[in-house]
């Protein structure tokens, strides 16, 4: 998994938990670094807990993703890997992830 360039934006909330975060960065499966925004319908996985959300309102927040793109995105082996990554990363650091909450 590649990480590729951060975007700054304004703090967006996790829904699932309030986590609030102001960067972004695209994870590309291809090792392709990419410079792409994120934009509505873009998933989002959430530092503080790895729940899976869509960007909207032309990427000024997060939503839940409806029932068929939480189909779409739980057989995506790329994005469940990026989700069990944050698991264990968070299992193993006490005060995972620093930064502002709800």
């Amino acid at each position: 998994m590649i990480f590729g360039k951060d975007h700054r934006h304004p703090r967006l909330s996790c829904p699932a938990c309030g986590y609030r975060c102001d960067t972004s960065s695209q994870i590309s499966p291809d090792g392709e670094l990419s410079g792409h925004a994120p934009a509505d319908g873009s998933a989002s996985i959430c530092l503080a807990c790895a729940t899976i959300n869509i960007y909207c309102n032309d990427a000024t927040s997060l939503r839940p993703p409806t029932v068929e793109e939480r189909g779409e995105l739980t057989q995506n082996a790329h994005v469940q890997g990026v989700v069990q990554a944050l698991l264990k990363v968070k299992d193993g650091r006490r005060n995972w992830p620093k930064g502002e909450q709800r």
